[in-house]
């Protein structure tokens, strides 16, 4: 099975951000679980008290993408589950 993507928006923190996540990350599901959150096998502008969940993409550019198109957001990399490909940029 392919990798899938999510992304956190996150409102309460400064800088506010856009964290790109592979699905399976514990980041992810360090709450409540993502898949939990699916409505259709979409997990739409799903609201939470500090921001909200966007995905699923099909790839990592895709997520990235995405995150660059949410207004006044700084573009994240998990440290976590997508460690690699941040250390090589």
């Amino acid at each position: 099975m392919e990798e899938k993507y999510v992304v956190y928006e996150n409102w309460r923190v400064s800088p506010k951000k856009a964290m790109v996540h592979k699905f399976s990350c514990g980041q992810a599901h360090k709450d409540q679980s993502v898949s939990e959150k699916i409505n259709d096998n979409w997990l739409i502008n799903f609201h939470e008290q500090n921001g909200r969940w966007f995905g699923y993409f099909n790839s990592l550019n895709e997520a990235i993408a995405f995150s660059t198109l949410l207004p006044n957001r700084e573009l994240q990399i998990c440290g976590h589950c997508l460690r690699e490909f941040k250390n090589s940029l």
